[in-house]
């Protein structure tokens, strides 16, 4: 069947428009494929046969065409998870749904089907952050025009073309006049109307992830002490609520929010962060807002290798401090100072920022991530008086811990010791006197505070500098956000 090559062209380069900038970010195998069978299908004048044999057939065989010439961004390196992909998996066999209609008869449902294959490949790309590789930055008003543009120029290159179609696809100049004020009124609507959307969107993000079953009734308070005596519920996991997710390309694994030196009564003190931290240069340009950058630690200029996580906050009110590893280099945030303490852990004054992105070093440094700060050492090695006996009794307890010959060697003995006779265990309160502590190592069970927290005192109690760190452990990855969650 004999077929005018304007739609197809209109259809051809809506596709290619969206798929050069889907490509932006890495390889351009999917648009160099695209073009070629663009190009194969602009030249055919006969369109294939619309029977299902056909359709079923070609659409398959272009799907697996599309997804070989996307698999640079479809096979996840080694390090990261299979799901990793599943956004580009997804758009990519749609876009491959737009590329066979080109191939048979224009229609309304050829361009139907080529504007859904190329959207998700623009939403996508509209998607990325301003940090990301491929990202529209300042460029948006001319993607979106030129998307909507080369829509309408579609839509109107079949309508003319069709069978009698120019007798009532061509507008007068009355009508031409309505449309474009009406397009020019829903876009200049939809841009104002961004910010208040986006914050709105943001709320209803932060209220969907941050719910949970039971709710505290107290809220939890800034940089707060951490009591051993209170029970932890049964249910613990069902009163967890997501804090924040990090788009990162590697686990994050413990991030440090919290540091604790001096025990008393049951309770750690917390150390609270007090010296500004000193921004070293703004970073961003012309297609982001311009932030602060400061520096987490001394010898960041000699680290080559490096990365950066944006981690973006969803319930700020369960937070103490920022989430940080062990390996961070360098924070940048907007809003107020943050704060920072000879342990590492730092805050702000006043409401957390949305976001803020880490600089990491991404290797394992376990001799390095948790230096002692300098300073008095006493604070690291003080045990509390009414607790000096039953520590020492503790520390015979476990064998050869005491005699150890070094540091990693004492930390193996007490994790054995731990593993063997101890279990894990939710729903407890502990004995308030004489201390919790002496209750816990008496019952043999409890949660990773008491198991920390007995760490800590065994280890001082031998002349082992010890600290308490309460952070999160960040392993859980969600294939929808493509986000790790904390």
């Amino acid at each position: 069947m004999i077929r005018s090559r304007w739609p197809v062209f209109f259809n051809a380069l809506f596709l290619l428009w969206c798929a050069w900038w889907y490509c932006r970010d890495a390889g351009t195998g999917l648009l160099v494929v695209a073009g070629g069978l663009a190009a194969l299908a602009w030249a055919r004048r006969r369109a294939w046969p619309g029977t299902a044999r056909w359709v079923v057939w070609s659409g398959i065989v272009l799907t697996v065409v599309c997804l070989a010439a996307n698999v640079e961004r479809l096979v996840p390196p080694d390090d990261a998870l299979e799901e990793s992909r599943a956004l580009d998996r997804v758009v990519t066999v749609v876009f491959a749904f737009g590329v066979t209609a080109l191939f048979f008869r224009p229609s309304v449902q050829s361009v139907t089907l080529a504007v859904l294959g190329g959207m998700p490949l623009a939403m996508t790309a509209l998607g990325r952050p301003d940090a990301m590789p491929g990202a529209v930055g300042d460029a948006v008003p001319w993607m979106v025009g030129g998307t909507v543009a080369l829509m309408l120029a579609a839509d109107l290159a079949q309508r003319l073309t069709q069978e009698g179609g120019r007798e009532h696809a061509v507008p007068g100049a009355q009508e031409i006049a309505w449309r474009v004020a009406a397009l020019c009124l829903v876009t200049g609507t939809a841009f104002a109307l961004r910010g208040p959307l986006e914050l709105a969107i943001k709320q209803a993000q932060h209220q969907l992830h941050g719910w949970m079953l039971f709710s505290e009734r107290l809220p939890k308070r800034r940089m707060a002490d951490l009591n051993l005596a209170l029970p932890v519920p049964h249910d613990f996991g069902m009163r967890t609520r997501v804090v924040a997710v990090i788009r990162s390309d590697n686990v994050p694994g413990y991030l440090r929010e919290s540091v604790y030196l001096q025990y008393e009564r049951g309770r750690w003190d917390v150390v609270k962060p007090h010296a500004p931290l000193v921004p070293s240069v703004v970073v961003g340009g012309s297609a982001r807002r311009q932030y602060p950058r400061y520096l987490l630690r001394a010898d960041t200029a000699s680290v080559e290798r490096r990365e950066t996580w944006r981690v973006e906050i969803v319930a700020p009110r369960l937070l103490g401090g920022f989430c940080l590893p062990g390996t961070g280099l360098a924070l940048t945030c907007a809003g107020a100072v943050p704060l920072t303490e000879t342990n590492g852990s730092v805050t702000v004054h006043g409401p957390f920022p949305d976001a803020y992105e880490i600089e990491v070093e991404p290797r394992r440094v376990a001799d390095t991530a948790w230096p002692r700060p300098d300073g008095d050492a006493a604070m690291y090695l003080d045990v509390p008086g009414p607790l000096v006996a039953a520590v020492s009794n503790w520390v015979e307890a476990c064998a050869g811990f005491a005699d150890a010959p070094s540091v990693d060697e004492a930390v193996r003995r007490l994790e054995s010791y731990f593993s063997a006779r101890f279990v894990y265990r939710l729903g407890l309160k502990m004995k308030a006197h004489p201390d919790p502590l002496i209750d816990f190592m008496a019952r043999r069970e409890g949660t990773c505070t008491f198991f920390a927290s007995a760490a800590t005192l065994m280890f001082r109690q031998c002349g082992i500098p010890a600290r308490v760190v309460g952070g999160f452990v960040c392993s859980g990855w969600n294939p929808w956000l493509a986000r790790w969650v904390v």
